[in-house]
């Protein structure tokens, strides 16, 4: 099979959408499956045209510029050149994969017309070439002010493809209850359980340290202000407590954040690592006591936390979008946007060893049983077939 894979950003781009486009990519590939990833040219040094993998890239467009009034623009410019690359290419392939939510471009971006009407170049190029189209929601629908604004994105994507996956059963269910009725099919986001693999790797750790870890964007929507203010109040007592935070963000949060921890007084307990390939993720998480992810935004299948649980690293997240679907019994689960209840969490594992080593191996044995990356691409190569067959 020709597959084109749609991803507004991807690598070297890191997160979970991204990461899980590219397993997808990498592993059809091996397959023998001939697949194109088209996406967004996220940074000036890039290559517009990329062997990568076994597969190709394409990146077409301008990157962000930062600048909140300017980015409007260079955001409908792009859903323009994604429109014409599409419309001149999509016929070429056998399947078109779509990753979203796309949430497009507002072609009104005045007060009262937001939203109303939405350009989205995937979506009208559709309209030119009848190619069998798999769109995967890697979200929910979230609540709050912006519920009904992801409602009729979602809604409209969905009209616009032949087969919708979800990666939690709770997306799949809100959509029933919307009243899509295509065709919805769970598929979790998976993990390669040869690289995620806490065997293959030696870490040499120090006894001395209670390391807890964070993998995530420095985005105040993760919540790492809340995981700053429960390591505060921890310091007196653990002793040589630690925190390692992976990840990067923009300027403005990075600053945000930088200017918390001066506040608190934790340079000294913190490590700021930024941002890392993902192949180097594993040894990070096997040198953690405890993995966070504090998210107060809505979580889809937070694939962060799953291969936290992969690599045995005990998880402390909170119970937001489908991250307790993804975390079971393998976790602990606290509220959002409480720091107290997250200090409260990571003291008891800090204190109850056999708490740490029995959640270490329930997460590993989770992921082997639901999060399988071979058996997920086994699912997707299915469904392609499928719908060509129809």
């Amino acid at each position: 099979m020709k597959i084109l894979q749609y991803n507004r950003l991807f690598y070297p781009e890191v997160g979970g959408r991204e990461n899980v486009t590219r397993a997808y990519s990498k592993h059809l590939a091996k397959r023998g499956h001939e697949v194109v990833v088209f996406t967004r040219l996220s940074k000036k040094d890039l290559n517009p045209l990329e062997r990568f993998e076994g597969y190709t890239i394409v990146r077409r467009g301008i990157p962000l510029s930062g600048d909140k009034n300017f980015d409007y623009f260079i955001r409908l410019h792009q859903e323009i050149v994604d429109l014409k690359w599409l419309k001149d290419n999509l016929q070429k392939f056998s399947i078109f994969h779509v990753h979203g939510p796309h949430y497009g471009v507002s072609l009104f971006p005045y007060e009262g017309s937001k939203g109303q009407l939405i350009l989205k170049g995937w979506e009208v190029a559709k309209k030119f070439a009848k190619v069998p189209t798999v769109l995967t929601l890697h979200g929910t629908l979230g609540g709050g002010r912006k519920r009904s604004f992801n409602i009729r994105n979602y809604l409209c994507d969905c009209k616009r493809t032949d087969v919708i996956t979800t990666v939690t059963k709770r997306a799949k269910q809100e959509l029933i209850r919307l009243g899509v009725s295509k065709e919805i099919i769970y598929i979790p986001n998976g993990v390669d359980l040869e690289t995620f693999d806490p065997k293959r790797y030696y870490v040499k750790k120090d006894d001395e340290e209670f390391v807890v870890g964070y993998i995530s964007g420095m985005d105040r929507g993760k919540g790492l202000k809340y995981l700053l203010l429960a390591i505060k109040k921890l310091i007196k007592d653990i002793k040589n407590l630690k925190l390692i935070v992976v990840g990067d963000g923009n300027r403005k949060n990075k600053d945000y954040f930088l200017t918390l921890i001066n506040q608190l007084g934790l340079n000294h307990y913190i490590n700021l690592v930024g941002e890392i390939k993902h192949e180097d993720i594993p040894k990070y998480l096997l040198n953690f006591d405890i993995f966070v992810l504090p998210s107060t935004l809505s979580e889809g299948l937070p694939l962060a936390v799953i291969e936290a649980m992969a690599m045995e690293t005990p998880v402390v997240t909170t119970n937001v979008g489908g991250v307790a679907e993804a975390v079971g019994n393998a976790g602990i689960l606290i509220p959002p946007r409480n720091h107290e209840e997250l200090a409260r969490a990571l003291l008891m594992l800090y204190e109850d060893e056999g708490l740490r080593e029995e959640m270490s191996k329930r997460g590993r044995q989770r992921v082997e049983r639901e999060y399988n990356l071979i058996k997920v691409i086994d699912k997707i190569e299915h469904i392609y077939k499928s719908i060509l067959q129809e």
